[in-house]
């Protein structure tokens, strides 16, 4: 295979990579796991999430599966700035969410 150098690294391209969709599991559905799970879709294989709870989300579920949401706590950074690009939270959501 050919050796460049790019910005200090050194990349080596493969002629003939051979892509082939895999079954992939990702543990937990809370944002990592979705995130995790979309761009392994994008990517062609397919993900099944495995998540303790009843309801994905991690500590934004509304019932999440351990204890650590704080009882009372408010987040300092809006919704907007926190939803994912294509999946918007629920309308009519307090800009500051609170547990």
């Amino acid at each position: 295979p050919a050796r460049y150098r790019h910005q200090g690294a050194t990349l080596v391209a493969m002629a003939a990579v051979t892509r082939r969709a895999r079954k992939v599991a990702v543990v937990g559905g809370g944002p990592a796991g979705l995130a995790a799970c979309r761009f392994l879709e994008k990517f062609g294989h397919h993900p099944t999430v495995f998540e303790i709870s009843s309801e994905v989300g991690g500590i934004w579920a509304p019932e999440p599966a351990n204890d650590v949401v704080y009882k009372g706590l408010v987040t300092n950074i809006p919704t907007m700035c926190m939803q994912s690009f294509d999946l918007d939270f629920p309308s009519g959501l307090n800009s500051y969410i609170t547990a």
